[in-house]
């Protein structure tokens, strides 16, 4: 419900610019140029209101989610929350260009499982090269072989604004419980 609320806040902003512009009544003639023309220092600044005002909501959604599993986040400078919940064997973080083996189960914050990878079954990614979700793949750097944790991702971290066009809607903060099995 609150993706739907943040949507159409959304589309009423764009649509109330888009009002605007088509009001300009010193030019009744636009060119593709104009209306191409950085937006204005007032358009600008309501943009920006916006997606904080955006931020806020989906930053306390998340926080919330968090808060009712009783879960002790770390928030990262992105806005990635981690919470490693059991600690394994390994003794090295994986860095750039390593390959992370992973196991994970992912979901919507609804609680909708989107996918399983098992570890019999592992998905193995390079850092830095391999196209995973940021989120991801800034999660599994907090961790070492072994560890299993909770991620949550903001839309910005996952699937952002359109989603995968098969199960991830747009707009989707996503939940991983993850495993990383090996660093190499």
């Amino acid at each position: 419900m609150l993706q739907i609320i943040l949507f159409i806040k959304s589309s009423a902003v764009i649509l109330f610019f888009a009002f605007l512009f088509s009001c300009n009544s010193s030019k009744t003639n636009p060119r593709a140029a104009d209306l191409m023309s950085p937006p204005s220092d007032s358009m600008k600044e309501a943009m920006i209101k916006n997606n904080r005002q955006e931020m806020q909501i989906e930053s306390a959604e998340i926080d919330a989610f968090a808060k009712k599993r009783n879960w002790n986040m770390n928030t990262t400078g992105t806005g990635l929350r981690y919470e490693i919940y059991y600690h394994g064997t390994g003794n090295v973080f994986p860095k750039k260009e390593d390959f992370a083996t992973v196991a994970y189960s992912l979901y919507l914050i609804d609680g909708t499982l989107i996918s399983k990878v098992t570890a019999d079954k592992p998905e193995i990614f390079q850092l830095s090269k391999t196209p995973v979700p940021h989120g991801l793949e800034e999660g599994v750097t907090y961790m070492k072989a072994g560890d299993k944790a909770h991620l949550l991702l903001p839309k910005h971290l996952g699937y952002g604004l359109v989603g995968d066009d098969k199960k991830i809607p747009y707009n989707s903060i996503l939940y991983y419980d993850v495993e990383l099995l090996s660093v190499k």
